[in-house]
């Protein structure tokens, strides 16, 4: 069940096209750069992310063809669900009896872990909201310490109880409540994460980080030929800049893009920016390369 289905799908893979979200998810992201968007609090935020998670799935729950499947009698041995505040969805597991697989493409988030039941200790693992680093003094840690005291006041004041109030409405006779299939449905966490980038942390032998899972070193293509002369004439070597295959960056009002390409511009690396529109003005062929798509 997915919003981008398969160009080519086998023939023993069924698909329920729920495109209608991926344009819904496009028009939000696109106010992500408005200025009330940029100018919100941070609970405002906290709180918008939870009401659009809520939106999301309970169209994936309404979904007819969803309805359908869940009455159908279907068997199936393992549901993979990617785990984004959609906490409701765990109960899928209650109707196929079924483990879930959650994947996390954000990394080993604080809903990842309270699902998970992991710990995030606060004195060394920084909070994702926060540019520290595992080295905090006294005042940095308290901070921190802020910053995941208030996600979790949040999620258990606004995200869990309209979560738990959805999963009563889809799932009447689930033979466990809302919290105890979120302590039990999930078997493994596979997270986008991986040690070598990122700081030190806990994790349960059952969160697994595969971030790279996708490269396939047997097969690597080469580079294309504009990317590496780009590269090997980068002196100082160069940065990828990213925010994301869903996040048109050209939606920027001109003062952040004007802003963007003038903090590239000052750094000593070069950049290869991935930008959905390649008509940029005002940038230095040698120092930024802009494509649309970087694979």
């Amino acid at each position: 069940m997915s919003p981008f289905p398969l160009e080519d799908p086998p023939n023993n893979y069924t698909t329920i096209d729920i495109s209608e979200m991926r344009k819904q998810f496009e028009g939000t992201v696109s106010k992500l750069f408005t200025k009330d968007s940029v100018q919100m609090n941070l609970i405002s935020k906290f709180k918008f992310l939870y009401a659009y998670t809520l939106h999301m799935t309970n169209i994936t729950l309404q979904h007819p063809e969803m309805k359908k499947l869940m009455k159908s009698g279907e068997k199936f041995d393992l549901i993979i669900l990617d785990l984004f505040l959609t906490d409701a969805l765990l109960g899928l597991s209650t109707v196929f009896n079924c483990p879930i697989v959650a994947l996390s493409a954000n990394g080993p988030h604080t809903w990842v872990n309270d699902v998970m039941g992991s710990t995030r200790p606060s004195s060394f693992v920084p909070h994702m909201y926060t540019d520290f680093t595992d080295r905090m003094n006294l005042g940095k840690r308290l901070e921190n310490q802020i910053f995941y005291f208030i996600e979790n006041i949040l999620l258990k004041i606004y995200h869990l109880p309209a979560q738990e109030k959805l999963f009563n409405e889809i799932f009447p006779n689930s033979p466990q409540s809302f919290h105890e299939v979120r302590k039990n449905a999930v078997a493994i966490a596979l997270v986008n994460s991986h040690f070598s980038i990122s700081f030190p942390k806990p994790f349960l032998p059952n969160m697994i980080e595969v971030a790279g899972m996708q490269i396939n070193e047997a097969v690597t293509k080469p580079l294309p030929d504009d990317i590496r002369e780009f590269i090997e004439n980068s002196e100082h070597g160069v940065i990828y800049f990213s925010l994301g295959g869903n996040v048109k960056t050209s939606a920027m009002d001109e003062v952040k893009k004007r802003d963007l390409v003038q903090a590239l511009s000052r750094l000593k690396l070069n950049t290869i920016w991935k930008y959905d529109d390649e008509n940029l003005d005002g940038i230095d062929s040698k120092k930024i390369l802009i494509r649309k798509w970087v694979s």
